[in-house]
């Protein structure tokens, strides 16, 4: 994983493999994300709306006004399996780990760019 971020020949920090870490990171804390069943335990379906609630992992909405935070089900499944080829699941994958990061890091900001930038100077 941290061969594949400081691998980029122009310096630069690919958002998927942010994520991809940001993902890594929270399993190693063990808090390990549920992305393909809901908290009632039914699959994602690709064209449903969730919102994400701690502890309980992905919650189905009826419809995408219902939280502030709304994640589609293809997100999900995209951050499952850290495909991030799609900018709508990139966008919303971004949003939901930032959440999830604040929350599970109780407020202390993760400098994960900063920390990359100096992996690849080593």
């Amino acid at each position: 994983m941290l061969l594949r971020l400081g691998a980029d020949p122009g310096g630069k920090v690919r958002e998927a493999d942010l994520r991809s870490f940001e993902k890594a990171l929270l399993q190693a804390l063990g808090y390990g994300l549920t992305l393909g069943h809901d908290s009632a335990g039914e699959a994602v379906v690709p064209e449903g709306f969730y919102t994400y609630r701690m502890e309980q992992g992905p919650v189905r909405l009826n419809h995408a006004q219902e939280s502030a935070q709304v994640v589609s089900g293809k997100t999900l499944l995209d951050l499952d399996a850290e495909d991030f080829s799609d900018p709508r699941s990139r966008l919303e994958a971004k949003q939901l780990m930032r959440t999830l990061m604040a929350y599970y890091l109780a407020g202390k900001e993760l400098e994960t760019r900063k920390i990359f930038r100096e992996l690849q100077e080593l």
